[in-house]
């Protein structure tokens, strides 16, 4: 395909299953671990995507963002439906909660998160207020724990799934955060900022 590959995801119950998603030519799906790949696009009415989410527990159930809001199938790529009332703009950052499919975290080139609670019927708007969040993590020994990382203020962080956020930049300034990974077992946040990879213990 032309364009970008801007997301990939395997498939945690069979690593020969692959997702890919491009800027140019929507999703892309991989069943023998990327030798071949074949279009997976029924029901998806934009085929700019930009962030892909596995859910916890249910390899089949995947959240694509895209330049026209979250898109999600049931049935591994089989058929995408749109769950429709995101503000407009691009969809950079997406995050399945970890004990609640039904709750989906969206950021990207619009300000501020916004999360769903009953799998797309209605989006509202969270108390971070940050510009453009392009990267989001969480951690699954902790179900309330949420990384969020945004185009020009760092990484701010929730203990409670979002309702409330502090700045967790310290030494990171201002630096835009396309990237992020938590895994508190190991004490550990990588945030891939645009001067390099940054690290932080507790």
């Amino acid at each position: 395909t032309d364009g970008w590959i801007y997301d990939l995801v395997v498939n945690p119950l069979n690593c020969d299953g692959v997702y890919a998603a491009t800027s140019a030519g929507g999703m892309f799906k991989s069943l023998n671990g990327g030798g071949n790949w074949f279009s997976v696009n029924t029901g998806l009415g934009d085929l700019k995507t930009h962030a892909l989410a596995l859910t916890p527990g249910q390899a089949d159930r995947l959240v694509v963002g895209t330049t026209n809001g979250v898109y999600v199938t049931e049935n591994g790529a089989g058929s995408w439906r749109n769950t429709g009332s995101l503000p407009a703009g691009t969809v950079d950052a997406l995050m399945v909660a970890q004990t609640n499919p039904a709750r989906v975290y969206a950021g990207g080139n619009y300000a501020g998160l916004y999360r769903t609670d009953d799998a797309g019927v209605h989006w509202y708007g969270l108390t971070l207020t940050a510009a453009s969040i392009r990267s989001l993590a969480g951690d699954s020994a902790y179900p309330g724990l949420i990384y969020a990382g945004s185009d020009a203020g760092g990484v701010f962080r929730s203990l409670d799934g979002g309702g409330t956020w502090q700045a967790y930049a310290d030494g990171l300034g201002q630096l835009g955060v396309k990237a992020l990974l938590a895994n508190t077992a190991c004490g550990a946040v990588l945030a891939g900022a645009t001067n390099g990879v940054w690290y932080r213990d507790n």
